[in-house]
């Protein structure tokens, strides 16, 4: 992940609860392997995984360079960040912080896109399905 650099999102980007969230990164042919994207918030010194946009058990292949998340699930308005890596080596790169604006209803820890019950494919998209206990 050493060639790898978020593009988007960046300080002027502001995600809204329910519409779309872009990620997009370059990385190098050497920059192989599986990558975990995940959102953050807090302070550099102490920063919190707020929710997982890939799930850990899906990452998306490094060199993708794309990933998009609709519906955004509903975080609380604030400064966030994501990054990108994979958690069996802790090697991660970092976005710029970015605007969310939200009412804060999603729970911690859930997929940072709102499951709706739908489920559609593609490249570097969300597949998530709702289960029966919404969650």
């Amino acid at each position: 992940l050493i060639n790898t650099k978020i593009v988007t999102p960046w300080a002027n980007t502001t995600w809204v609860s329910g519409g779309l969230g872009s990620i997009t990164w370059t990385s190098a042919a050497n920059d192989t392997g599986n990558c975990e994207i995940q959102l953050m918030n807090g302070n550099a010194s102490n920063a919190n995984m707020v929710a997982y946009v890939t799930s850990p058990g899906e990452p998306v292949n490094c060199t993708a360079n794309a990933y998009n998340i609709y519906p955004l699930n509903d975080f609380a308005s604030g400064q966030y960040w994501v990054r990108i890596g994979e958690r069996i080596s802790n090697a991660w790169v970092y976005s710029g912080v970015f605007t969310f604006q939200g009412n804060g209803t999603a729970k911690p820890l859930q997929t940072a896109r709102k499951l709706t019950g739908t489920r559609y494919g593609g490249e570097g998209h969300c597949v998530y399905i709702k289960d029966k206990n919404n969650i």
